[in-house]
């Protein structure tokens, strides 16, 4: 992932190449790691999920919640978006972390953006290294999306100027 040149944050995405049918409690999550990724013998001394990381933000699992730090921090509404339910084989999942102040970091279903939350400090540097996904439960591959397009809604959100308040004259003309 990258960050967006006319959209303060950065992107990235995945397609979903396999999915499962297996009855697992599990899923996936989408996140960003702000430190390098300290040498190890083996990835089991990562932990056993993304979750555990420190210094990063995962949004997902089952039931879907945003992990900052290693520490669940908010679980999320699963009507708005449930991976362990709603992902698919063929489905593009996205994710875009916000260059504002709050962070904010925000979920896209197949263009589509199913879920934003602010991200409170505590995950170290406010610029990502990596992308992290965490491909377990029922999705078992995927695949990384180079230079994804930031789906337009984004762009075209921090694009727009707001529309100017009315003036009092304006509010007292007769129509």
């Amino acid at each position: 992932g990258g960050q967006a040149g006319s959209c303060p944050g950065w992107y990235f995405e995945v397609a979903v190449v396999e999915r499962q049918d297996q009855r697992s409690i599990r899923s996936l999550a989408l996140g960003y790691r702000f430190e390098d990724i300290p040498q190890v013998a083996s990835t089991r001394d990562l932990g056993e999920t993304a979750k555990t990381l420190p210094k990063a933000v995962m949004l997902g699992y089952d039931p879907p919640q945003l992990v900052v730090n290693g520490t669940m921090v908010k679980k999320t509404d699963s009507k708005l978006w449930r991976p362990h339910r709603d992902v698919a084989e063929g489905d593009r999942l996205g994710l875009f972390l916000t260059d504002s102040t709050p962070q904010q970091v925000a979920v896209f279903h197949n263009g589509v953006e199913r879920l934003r939350l602010p991200v409170e400090s505590g995950h170290g540097s406010s610029i990502p290294r990596y992308a992290v996904i965490d491909v377990c439960g029922q999705v078992s591959g995927i695949e990384f999306i180079e230079q994804a397009a930031i789906p337009a809604v984004v762009v075209e959100s921090v694009a727009a100027p707001a529309a100017p308040a009315p003036s009092s004259s304006d509010s007292d003309k007769e129509v």
